[in-house]
């Protein structure tokens, strides 16, 4: 395993990922934010694919439902830099509770693969689980990017109304 010294590279890195998904576990915002970098740069994937359409009238209209279920908002474009990150983390706070299940992770020094089912309980009830795949990339012990993999169709099909 790569190493600095007596660091195992790939084991930091690995580590702060876990810290990240514990913290997402516990809705601990504080701790959320300060695992990631000044210049996080976040995105979900699917949604990169949709926001260069030129229809967004399905999308719009399955986000106008998420909203009216109390759960906020996700991200449509890359978030970058720590305050469009922290106001991201602000539509959160409209969740109940969250349970990230990590099913696998793997490292190779900065990078971290993370297979999950993340799911977050509404403030009015139900709630909404997805299968994803995170790939994270690790600098001076810091988020610096995060790209989430899913299926745009499973996270619709859950907050149509």
């Amino acid at each position: 395993m790569p190493s600095v010294g007596n660091v195992n590279i790939t084991a930091v890195s690995t580590e702060v990922v876990t810290r990240f998904i514990a913290a997402w576990g516990k809705l601990d915002f504080n701790a959320i934010k300060s695992a990631v970098s000044h210049d996080i740069f976040y995105q979900n994937i699917p949604f990169a694919a949709i926001a260069q359409l030129e229809d967004l009238r399905q999308f719009g209209d399955s986000v106008a439902a998420m909203v009216r279920a109390g759960a906020g908002g996700m991200p449509i474009t890359p978030i970058i830099g720590l305050p469009a990150f922290a106001d991201f983390l602000e539509t959160i706070k409209q969740f109940d509770w969250a349970r990230w299940d990590v099913k696998s992770i793997a490292g190779d020094r900065d990078m971290v693969f993370t297979e999950r089912v993340d799911t977050f309980g509404f403030t009015a009830g139900g709630s909404i689980s997805v299968g994803v795949i995170g790939l994270f990339e690790v600098r001076g012990g810091l988020i610096h990017r995060w790209r989430d993999f899913f299926s745009l169709q499973e996270f619709q099909s859950q907050i149509r109304q």
